[in-house]
């Protein structure tokens, strides 16, 4: 079976190395720059749970509500 880091792996293959440099820019801004409590680690854990389940509001029916 696949994983998300599989696929992000083989898209990361296709792409050219201006792309890569961007993805690269945009992954490294998302590394913590501190280290989180256990209570943080534990409500980031329980998010990542819930998108993987499809438990969150799509951006187009976001956009709507608003």
């Amino acid at each position: 079976m696949s994983t998300i880091r599989d696929d992000l792996k083989q898209l990361i293959d296709t792409l050219s190395e201006r792309q890569i440099l961007a993805l690269w820019r945009v992954a490294a801004s998302m590394k913590p720059s501190e280290t989180l409590t256990p209570e943080e680690a534990a409500r980031v854990d329980q998010a990542l749970r819930e998108i993987e389940a499809g438990d969150f509001v799509d951006w187009q029916d976001l956009k709507r509500a608003l």
